[in-house]
C-alpha cells in the first residue's frame, strides 16, 4: 500500500512533535522501531535537538554520525545549531571544533550566535 505524500508528510509531522515530548529511552527505541522512509532531514534535526536537550552528546554523535554517514542525510544549520550549543553549554572546545569542520564539509554557513 503506498502512502500519499500528503498523508506522508502529516505522518512526519506528528513524528517529529512526538519526539518533543520523549525522554532518553523513549527517542531510543523510537529511533530503532521507525520504518527508513519516514527519516528525513526534518526528523533527523529533531531528534539530534532532543537528545541536545537532553545533554547526551554521545547520542548526538553517535546518531548524527549514523544518520549523515549510513543514511547519507545531508543536514542543514538546524541540525548543526543545537549541537553547537550543547558543545559550548559543556565547554567542549575540541568537539566544537569538529563540529565546525563537518559544518564546512557540508558548506553550511553558521549563524552569528552560533559563531
Amino acid at each position: 500500500m503506498s502512502v500519499s505524500k500528503k498523508n506522508l508528510k502529516q505522518k512526519i509531522n506528528k513524528i517529529n512533535n512526538d519526539l518533543l515530548k520523549m525522554n532518553f529511552s523513549e527517542l531510543n527505541k523510537f529511533i530503532n522501531d521507525i520504518d527508513d522512509f519516514l527519516i528525513n532531514e526534518n526528523t533527523i534535526s529533531c531528534i539530534i535537538k532532543k537528545f541536545c536537550e537532553l545533554n547526551q552528546y554521545d547520542a548526538v554523535k553517535h546518531y548524527f554520525d549514523y544518520f549523515i554517514e549510513k543514511k547519507k542525510i545531508i543536514p542543514k544549520l538546524r541540525t548543526f545549531s543545537p549541537i553547537i550549543d550543547l558543545l559550548y553549554k559543556n565547554n567542549n572546545l575540541e568537539n566544537i571544533i569538529l563540529m565546525y569542520k563537518n559544518t564546512r564539509k557540508f558548506n553550511i554557513k553558521i549563524s552569528k550566535i552560533d559563531f
